[in-house]
């Protein structure tokens, strides 16, 4: 099979040793493991995928009880509604790691990582959240974020109402509509964030740095402590570089 495109392929059950495979595939446990991998609703319980080449792989719904993860390359990889109970992740690489709705609780994580739950119409929604995490639409409000490292996360849409960004590294995070309306921002690091359309009402910006951050058409209604916060560079709600004559972000300092 040297040389075959085998991304998106769906696996199980396979017998007998193939002469050869593309490269960063291999069977384990009768499946097809590669980046790109379909592997939704498999059974991949206890098997071991260390240092494997899973970019991109999808495991919808699949059981990843007691897996072993580490130092494999989860980039872009799909695991949401995946049961993780015992899952390990030590060294994985999860920067755009699509989640939602994991059952169960892995054994570990990457540094920066965490689980952490919301709510949505009354039930709970577990994401897997860290530097580069890919969760737009995340339902979070009122989540702990406080000191953590979301370095070019993906929370673009989600639902954020008084969350706790207070320390938290949000360089480069993408923000766009998300809301954000009570948010506390005390300390927190949104350098080169883009947080167009975000709905700010309210917010704490205590401290806060938005330097060469993206505000435009952003809500930024009685916020609280503006006149500490950061903004040199940034674009302003009506497009305007705050800094230039004329442009304030609409804040009342």
């Amino acid at each position: 099979m040297t040389g075959a495109k085998l991304a998106g392929a769906t696996s199980g059950h396979i017998t007998g040793t193939p002469a050869s495979l593309p490269k960063s595939w291999q069977i384990v446990g009768g499946y097809l493991i590669g980046p790109g991998a379909n592997l939704a609703q498999a059974n991949l319980s206890g098997l071991t995928f260390a240092k494997a080449n899973l970019s991109g792989a999808s495991f919808y719904q699949a059981n990843l009880t007691n897996v072993d993860f580490g130092h494999s390359n989860l980039s872009k990889a799909s695991l949401s509604a995946a049961t993780l109970n015992g899952a390990k992740f030590v060294h994985a690489k999860m920067k755009g790691a699509i989640s939602a709705y994991e059952k169960g609780q892995p054994a570990n994580l990457p540094k920066y990582w965490k689980m952490i739950t919301g709510q949505y119409e009354g039930a709970p929604v577990a994401y897997l959240v860290g530097p580069g995490a890919s969760i737009g639409g995340a339902q979070l409000s009122g989540a702990d974020f406080a000191g953590m490292n979301l370095t070019g996360i993906y929370l673009a849409g989600a639902h954020l109402t008084s969350a706790n960004f207070t320390g938290t590294n949000l360089t480069r995070a993408n923000l766009a509509s998300a809301g954000l309306g009570t948010a506390n921002f005390t300390g927190a690091n949104l350098t080169g964030a883009s947080i167009k359309a975000a709905d700010m009402s309210g917010a704490n910006l205590m401290n806060a740095k938005f330097i060469n951050a993206n505000l435009l058409g952003s809500r930024l209604l009685s916020v609280a402590n503006a006149s500490s916060a950061k903004f040199k560079g940034a674009k302003c709600p009506d497009g305007k570089i705050f800094g230039n004559a004329g442009a304030d972000c609409q804040l009342s300092f």
